[in-house]
């Protein structure tokens, strides 16, 4: 898994190494037995990933992933995902530098 910059991960979240970590289809060998497919996931830098959600697939920088959300495709930059599975909804500007404030 790579984290940049600024990322923010809830609470209870899970970042799985892809969708497709367990195979399944040999019905000859149990599922325990078999292998599968895993895969770096990114989360782009200023990210925000809400409290319990499920994040199989890359989170490109600016985006949100609503509390819950299961995401199981990329999100492309700036994108606001919610729902199981996530669903953009909104699209928001990413920055090229964005500021933080100190308080």
């Amino acid at each position: 898994m790579v984290i940049e910059d600024h990322a923010t991960i809830g609470s209870n979240v899970d970042i799985l190494s892809g969708r497709h970590q367990h195979g399944f289809t040999d019905a000859g060998l149990s599922v325990q037995m078999q292998t599968g497919i895993f895969r770096q996931v990114r989360l782009g830098r200023n990210c925000w990933i809400g409290n319990s959600s499920v994040v199989m697939a890359d989170v490109a920088e600016g985006c949100v992933v609503g509390a819950g959300s299961v995401v199981v495709k990329p999100l492309p930059a700036g994108a606001v995902a919610v729902g199981n599975p996530a669903v953009i909804k909104k699209q928001r500007p990413v920055m090229e530098h964005p500021v933080s404030r100190a308080g």
